[in-house]
Protein backbone atom coordinates (compact mmCIF):
# COMPACT_ATOMS: atom_id res chain seq x y z
CA UNK A 1 0.00 0.00 0.00
CA UNK A 2 2.65 2.37 1.15
CA UNK A 3 4.48 1.80 -2.63
CA UNK A 4 1.17 2.98 -4.17
CA UNK A 5 0.99 5.83 -2.91
CA UNK A 6 4.44 6.61 -2.68
CA UNK A 7 4.27 6.10 -6.92
CA UNK A 8 1.17 7.95 -7.24
CA UNK A 9 3.01 10.81 -5.20
CA UNK A 10 6.04 10.95 -7.33
CA UNK A 11 3.37 10.96 -10.50
CA UNK A 12 1.63 13.72 -9.44
CA UNK A 13 4.80 15.47 -8.77
CA UNK A 14 5.63 14.73 -12.45
CA UNK A 15 2.66 16.62 -13.69
CA UNK A 16 2.79 19.40 -11.93
CA UNK A 17 6.56 19.89 -12.68
CA UNK A 18 5.61 20.01 -16.75
CA UNK A 19 2.63 21.95 -15.95
CA UNK A 20 4.84 24.51 -13.99
CA UNK A 21 7.42 24.46 -17.28
CA UNK A 22 4.76 24.85 -19.51
CA UNK A 23 2.39 27.70 -18.13
CA UNK A 24 4.03 29.16 -15.44
CA UNK A 25 7.81 29.69 -17.11
CA UNK A 26 6.51 30.12 -20.89
CA UNK A 27 8.97 27.04 -21.60
CA UNK A 28 7.97 24.30 -24.05
CA UNK A 29 9.60 20.50 -22.66
CA UNK A 30 10.21 18.93 -26.09
CA UNK A 31 11.18 15.42 -26.04
CA UNK A 32 13.34 15.68 -29.09
CA UNK A 33 17.18 14.59 -28.26
CA UNK A 34 18.84 17.83 -27.78
CA UNK A 35 22.04 15.59 -29.64
CA UNK A 36 19.96 15.64 -33.43
CA UNK A 37 18.84 19.58 -32.90
CA UNK A 38 20.72 22.95 -34.20
CA UNK A 39 19.57 26.17 -33.02
CA UNK A 40 18.31 28.08 -35.85
CA UNK A 41 18.73 32.25 -35.02
CA UNK A 42 15.41 33.40 -34.75
CA UNK A 43 16.66 36.25 -31.78
CA UNK A 44 19.99 37.96 -32.81
CA UNK A 45 19.45 40.73 -30.02
CA UNK A 46 22.29 38.92 -27.68
CA UNK A 47 25.06 38.71 -30.56
CA UNK A 48 28.68 39.91 -29.06
CA UNK A 49 28.76 43.39 -30.01
CA UNK A 50 24.58 44.00 -30.14
CA UNK A 51 22.85 46.12 -27.59
CA UNK A 52 19.65 44.46 -26.01
CA UNK A 53 16.53 45.56 -28.25
CA UNK A 54 18.65 46.54 -31.55
CA UNK A 55 16.66 44.95 -34.55
CA UNK A 56 17.60 41.49 -35.16
CA UNK A 57 20.61 40.57 -37.85
CA UNK A 58 19.42 40.00 -41.57
CA UNK A 59 20.62 39.25 -44.86
CA UNK A 60 21.73 42.86 -46.13
CA UNK A 61 20.19 43.97 -49.37
CA UNK A 62 22.34 43.03 -52.02
CA UNK A 63 21.72 42.59 -55.84
CA UNK A 64 21.37 38.66 -56.95
CA UNK A 65 22.40 36.74 -59.64
CA UNK A 66 21.53 33.16 -60.90
CA UNK A 67 24.25 32.28 -62.78
CA UNK A 68 22.55 29.05 -64.24
CA UNK A 69 20.97 31.37 -66.62
CA UNK A 70 23.97 32.50 -68.82
CA UNK A 71 25.52 31.04 -71.32
CA UNK A 72 29.05 30.21 -70.37
CA UNK A 73 32.47 29.24 -72.59
CA UNK A 74 34.41 26.29 -72.81
CA UNK A 75 37.62 28.24 -71.39
CA UNK A 76 39.56 28.09 -74.91
CA UNK A 77 41.95 29.87 -73.38
CA UNK A 78 43.06 27.96 -70.09
CA UNK A 79 46.23 26.52 -72.18
CA UNK A 80 47.50 30.23 -72.57
CA UNK A 81 46.54 31.63 -69.30
CA UNK A 82 48.44 28.39 -67.21
CA UNK A 83 51.44 29.48 -69.62
CA UNK A 84 51.23 32.85 -68.79
CA UNK A 85 50.77 31.96 -64.73
CA UNK A 86 53.26 29.52 -64.80
CA UNK A 87 56.25 31.44 -66.60
CA UNK A 88 55.08 34.51 -63.64
CA UNK A 89 54.99 31.93 -60.77
CA UNK A 90 58.60 30.64 -61.61
CA UNK A 91 60.02 32.99 -60.18
CA UNK A 92 57.63 33.52 -57.14
CA UNK A 93 58.45 30.94 -54.02
CA UNK A 94 55.00 28.99 -53.12
CA UNK A 95 53.75 30.21 -50.09
CA UNK A 96 54.47 28.95 -46.08
CA UNK A 97 51.55 26.80 -45.22
CA UNK A 98 50.75 25.79 -41.59
CA UNK A 99 53.07 22.60 -40.75
CA UNK A 100 51.91 19.49 -39.76
CA UNK A 101 53.06 19.54 -36.26
CA UNK A 102 51.37 22.71 -35.80
CA UNK A 103 48.14 21.67 -37.69
CA UNK A 104 47.59 18.51 -35.18
CA UNK A 105 48.17 21.08 -32.18
CA UNK A 106 45.17 23.14 -33.76
CA UNK A 107 43.32 20.09 -34.59
CA UNK A 108 43.40 18.88 -30.97
CA UNK A 109 40.97 20.74 -28.11
CA UNK A 110 43.16 19.33 -25.99
CA UNK A 111 46.63 20.05 -26.93
CA UNK A 112 49.40 22.12 -25.46
CA UNK A 113 48.20 26.07 -25.67
CA UNK A 114 52.10 26.45 -24.42
CA UNK A 115 53.65 24.40 -27.16
CA UNK A 116 51.94 26.33 -29.81
CA UNK A 117 52.58 29.60 -28.37
CA UNK A 118 56.47 28.40 -28.87
CA UNK A 119 55.61 27.57 -32.49
CA UNK A 120 54.54 30.68 -33.69
CA UNK A 121 56.10 32.68 -31.45
CA UNK A 122 59.45 31.92 -33.90
CA UNK A 123 58.49 34.61 -36.48
CA UNK A 124 58.40 37.76 -35.13
CA UNK A 125 56.34 39.38 -37.81
CA UNK A 126 53.32 36.77 -36.61
CA UNK A 127 53.63 37.66 -33.10
CA UNK A 128 52.90 41.03 -33.55
CA UNK A 129 50.34 39.86 -35.69
CA UNK A 130 48.47 37.99 -33.25
CA UNK A 131 49.21 40.67 -30.61
CA UNK A 132 47.78 43.65 -33.00
CA UNK A 133 44.27 41.35 -33.45
CA UNK A 134 43.78 40.49 -29.95
CA UNK A 135 44.40 43.78 -28.79
CA UNK A 136 42.14 45.25 -31.23
CA UNK A 137 38.44 46.87 -29.99
CA UNK A 138 36.61 44.00 -30.30
CA UNK A 139 38.49 41.09 -29.15
CA UNK A 140 40.27 43.61 -25.84
CA UNK A 141 37.32 45.29 -24.24
CA UNK A 142 38.02 48.78 -23.28
CA UNK A 143 39.54 48.99 -19.74
CA UNK A 144 40.53 45.34 -20.01
CA UNK A 145 44.41 44.81 -19.51
CA UNK A 146 46.73 44.34 -22.13
CA UNK A 147 48.02 41.59 -23.79
CA UNK A 148 51.47 41.07 -24.06
CA UNK A 149 52.22 36.81 -24.57
CA UNK A 150 51.23 35.38 -27.56
CA UNK A 151 50.16 32.47 -24.86
CA UNK A 152 47.14 34.69 -23.95
CA UNK A 153 46.48 35.96 -27.62
CA UNK A 154 45.86 32.51 -28.11
CA UNK A 155 43.28 31.32 -25.75
CA UNK A 156 41.94 34.52 -26.45
CA UNK A 157 41.36 33.59 -30.52
CA UNK A 158 41.16 29.92 -29.69
CA UNK A 159 42.41 27.90 -32.65
CA UNK A 160 39.72 28.13 -35.25
CA UNK A 161 40.62 32.04 -35.51
CA UNK A 162 44.33 31.88 -35.02
CA UNK A 163 44.42 29.13 -37.95
CA UNK A 164 42.65 31.56 -40.39
CA UNK A 165 45.01 34.08 -38.88
CA UNK A 166 47.95 31.51 -39.49
CA UNK A 167 46.85 31.26 -43.34
CA UNK A 168 45.83 35.12 -43.78
CA UNK A 169 49.31 35.64 -42.56
CA UNK A 170 51.21 33.13 -44.87
CA UNK A 171 49.20 33.63 -48.29
CA UNK A 172 48.60 37.24 -47.73
CA UNK A 173 52.70 37.86 -47.92
CA UNK A 174 52.95 35.53 -50.97
CA UNK A 175 50.37 37.52 -53.09
CA UNK A 176 50.90 41.42 -52.04
CA UNK A 177 53.97 40.05 -54.35
CA UNK A 178 52.22 38.63 -57.13
CA UNK A 179 48.96 41.37 -57.92
CA UNK A 180 48.83 44.77 -58.73
CA UNK A 181 45.06 45.78 -57.53
CA UNK A 182 44.90 48.69 -55.54
CA UNK A 183 45.16 48.17 -52.50
CA UNK A 184 41.54 48.98 -51.17
CA UNK A 185 40.35 46.40 -53.16
CA UNK A 186 42.99 43.59 -52.26
CA UNK A 187 42.01 44.46 -48.86
CA UNK A 188 38.41 44.05 -49.50
CA UNK A 189 38.92 40.62 -51.59
CA UNK A 190 41.17 39.50 -48.61
CA UNK A 191 38.96 40.48 -46.13
CA UNK A 192 36.24 38.50 -47.66
CA UNK A 193 37.95 35.59 -47.99
CA UNK A 194 38.47 35.69 -43.99
CA UNK A 195 34.78 35.84 -43.75
CA UNK A 196 34.52 32.36 -45.41
CA UNK A 197 37.21 31.00 -44.02
CA UNK A 198 35.71 31.29 -40.81
CA UNK A 199 32.62 29.85 -41.94
CA UNK A 200 33.65 26.98 -43.36
CA UNK A 201 36.14 26.29 -40.20
CA UNK A 202 32.73 26.02 -38.69
CA UNK A 203 31.22 24.13 -40.72
CA UNK A 204 34.10 21.55 -40.80
CA UNK A 205 33.95 21.50 -36.82
CA UNK A 206 30.40 21.12 -36.51
CA UNK A 207 30.26 18.14 -38.90
CA UNK A 208 34.01 16.85 -38.21
CA UNK A 209 35.87 17.29 -41.69
CA UNK A 210 39.40 18.57 -42.27
CA UNK A 211 39.41 21.97 -40.89
CA UNK A 212 42.70 22.95 -42.00
CA UNK A 213 41.46 21.86 -45.58
CA UNK A 214 38.43 23.62 -45.33
CA UNK A 215 39.94 27.06 -43.33
CA UNK A 216 42.51 26.65 -46.48
CA UNK A 217 39.61 26.37 -49.27
CA UNK A 218 38.08 29.70 -47.59
CA UNK A 219 41.21 31.85 -47.67
CA UNK A 220 42.03 31.01 -51.28
CA UNK A 221 38.62 30.62 -52.36
CA UNK A 222 39.00 33.93 -54.47
CA UNK A 223 42.59 33.64 -55.03
CA UNK A 224 41.76 33.82 -59.00
CA UNK A 225 41.21 37.72 -58.59
CA UNK A 226 44.57 38.36 -57.41
CA UNK A 227 45.89 37.80 -60.56
CA UNK A 228 43.42 38.62 -63.59
CA UNK A 229 45.40 41.69 -63.83
CA UNK A 230 48.16 39.85 -65.09
CA UNK A 231 46.55 39.13 -68.34
CA UNK A 232 45.40 41.95 -71.43
CA UNK A 233 41.51 43.20 -71.25
CA UNK A 234 39.37 42.63 -74.45
CA UNK A 235 39.37 45.87 -76.06
CA UNK A 236 35.32 45.58 -76.64
CA UNK A 237 34.65 45.41 -73.18
CA UNK A 238 32.09 47.94 -71.42
CA UNK A 239 30.29 47.59 -67.84
CA UNK A 240 27.63 49.43 -70.12
CA UNK A 241 27.71 47.14 -72.68
CA UNK A 242 24.48 44.70 -72.77
CA UNK A 243 20.58 45.64 -71.77
CA UNK A 244 20.98 44.07 -67.83
CA UNK A 245 23.68 44.39 -65.50
CA UNK A 246 25.39 41.28 -65.73
CA UNK A 247 26.61 39.23 -62.64
CA UNK A 248 30.22 40.10 -62.13
CA UNK A 249 31.99 35.92 -62.81
CA UNK A 250 30.27 36.81 -66.52
CA UNK A 251 32.05 40.49 -66.86
CA UNK A 252 35.20 38.62 -66.01
CA UNK A 253 34.72 35.68 -68.78
CA UNK A 254 33.85 38.86 -71.44
CA UNK A 255 36.86 41.25 -70.46
CA UNK A 256 39.45 38.38 -69.92
CA UNK A 257 38.27 35.19 -71.83
CA UNK A 258 37.87 33.82 -68.12
CA UNK A 259 36.85 34.14 -64.88
CA UNK A 260 38.94 34.05 -61.29
CA UNK A 261 37.58 30.41 -60.80
CA UNK A 262 39.39 29.05 -63.75
CA UNK A 263 42.49 31.23 -62.69
CA UNK A 264 42.59 30.30 -59.27
CA UNK A 265 42.63 26.72 -60.30
CA UNK A 266 45.57 26.93 -62.32
CA UNK A 267 47.40 28.92 -59.69
CA UNK A 268 46.59 26.22 -56.60
CA UNK A 269 47.39 24.04 -59.24
CA UNK A 270 50.72 25.39 -60.35
CA UNK A 271 51.48 25.46 -56.20
CA UNK A 272 50.74 21.96 -56.07
CA UNK A 273 48.13 22.09 -52.86
CA UNK A 274 45.45 19.61 -52.63
CA UNK A 275 43.21 18.45 -55.34
CA UNK A 276 40.12 18.98 -52.92
CA UNK A 277 41.65 23.17 -52.78
CA UNK A 278 41.89 23.24 -56.31
CA UNK A 279 38.35 21.75 -56.91
CA UNK A 280 37.06 24.26 -54.44
CA UNK A 281 38.45 27.04 -55.61
CA UNK A 282 37.51 26.27 -59.59
CA UNK A 283 33.97 25.10 -58.89
CA UNK A 284 32.57 27.20 -56.14
CA UNK A 285 30.56 29.29 -58.55
CA UNK A 286 28.77 26.40 -59.83
CA UNK A 287 27.26 27.32 -63.84
CA UNK A 288 27.16 23.19 -64.72
CA UNK A 289 25.16 20.43 -62.90
CA UNK A 290 27.19 17.83 -64.91
CA UNK A 291 30.38 19.58 -64.68
CA UNK A 292 30.19 19.62 -60.68
CA UNK A 293 28.57 16.25 -60.71
CA UNK A 294 31.47 14.67 -62.33
CA UNK A 295 34.02 15.83 -59.41
CA UNK A 296 35.12 13.18 -57.40
CA UNK A 297 33.22 12.82 -54.10
CA UNK A 298 35.13 14.80 -51.46
CA UNK A 299 36.28 17.75 -54.16
CA UNK A 300 32.37 17.97 -54.94
CA UNK A 301 31.96 17.91 -51.18
CA UNK A 302 33.88 20.83 -50.20
CA UNK A 303 33.36 22.52 -53.26
CA UNK A 304 29.66 22.77 -52.42
CA UNK A 305 29.97 24.20 -48.91
CA UNK A 306 32.31 26.70 -50.08
CA UNK A 307 29.65 27.61 -52.69
CA UNK A 308 27.09 27.76 -49.68
CA UNK A 309 29.88 29.86 -47.44
CA UNK A 310 30.94 32.18 -49.90
CA UNK A 311 26.97 32.97 -50.45
CA UNK A 312 26.10 33.27 -46.32
CA UNK A 313 29.26 35.73 -46.22
CA UNK A 314 27.93 37.68 -49.15
CA UNK A 315 24.77 38.08 -47.12
CA UNK A 316 25.74 38.41 -43.40
CA UNK A 317 29.22 39.44 -43.75
CA UNK A 318 30.73 42.96 -44.00
CA UNK A 319 33.18 42.62 -47.02
CA UNK A 320 31.14 40.44 -49.77
CA UNK A 321 30.09 43.52 -51.87
CA UNK A 322 26.55 44.43 -52.77
CA UNK A 323 26.19 41.14 -54.77
CA UNK A 324 25.28 37.52 -54.11
CA UNK A 325 24.79 34.12 -56.49
CA UNK A 326 22.18 32.41 -55.59
CA UNK A 327 23.14 28.48 -54.46
CA UNK A 328 21.55 26.00 -57.27
CA UNK A 329 19.16 23.98 -56.36
CA UNK A 330 20.99 20.81 -57.07
CA UNK A 331 23.80 21.55 -54.53
CA UNK A 332 21.26 22.17 -51.57
CA UNK A 333 20.28 18.49 -52.70
CA UNK A 334 23.89 17.39 -52.82
CA UNK A 335 24.48 18.43 -49.04
CA UNK A 336 21.30 17.04 -48.11
CA UNK A 337 19.61 20.40 -47.06
CA UNK A 338 16.46 22.48 -48.52
CA UNK A 339 17.84 25.52 -47.77
CA UNK A 340 20.44 28.08 -46.09
CA UNK A 341 18.33 28.28 -43.11
CA UNK A 342 19.34 25.64 -41.09
CA UNK A 343 22.87 26.63 -41.16
CA UNK A 344 22.31 30.11 -39.43
CA UNK A 345 22.66 29.30 -35.77
CA UNK A 346 23.74 32.09 -33.37
CA UNK A 347 26.87 30.63 -33.51
CA UNK A 348 27.68 30.67 -36.96
CA UNK A 349 26.61 34.42 -37.25
CA UNK A 350 28.74 35.12 -33.73
CA UNK A 351 31.67 33.55 -35.53
CA UNK A 352 30.99 35.19 -38.32
CA UNK A 353 30.59 38.47 -36.55
CA UNK A 354 34.24 37.75 -34.96
CA UNK A 355 36.06 37.13 -38.17
CA UNK A 356 35.03 40.21 -39.41
CA UNK A 357 36.48 41.75 -36.71
CA UNK A 358 39.56 39.75 -37.38
CA UNK A 359 39.77 40.88 -40.56
CA UNK A 360 39.32 44.50 -39.73
CA UNK A 361 42.25 44.51 -37.03
CA UNK A 362 44.50 43.75 -39.56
Amino acid sequence: MPLKFLFLFLLVGIVLYFFYRRFATGVTVSTESTENRSETLTDYSSLPGQESGTAPVSPREVISYDLTRYSWGAAPAQAEAEKILRDFLKDVPPPRTISPRLEELLSNPESNVQEIARMVSLDPLLTAQILKVANSAYFRPSGAPRINSVHRAIILLGYNYLRVLLLEYFFRRTLEKCTSLPPQEFLKIWKHSIEVSAILGSIALARRYDVGVYTTAGILHDIGKFFLPLFPSSQEFSFSQGEEDLPPLKEEEIRYGFGHTLLGKLVVKTWDLPPEIEAAVGYHHPVSRLEFLDLPPESRKIAAWVTLADHLAHLYGRFGGDYVYEVPGWVYTFLGLKSPEGLITRELLWGLKRASSLAEAL
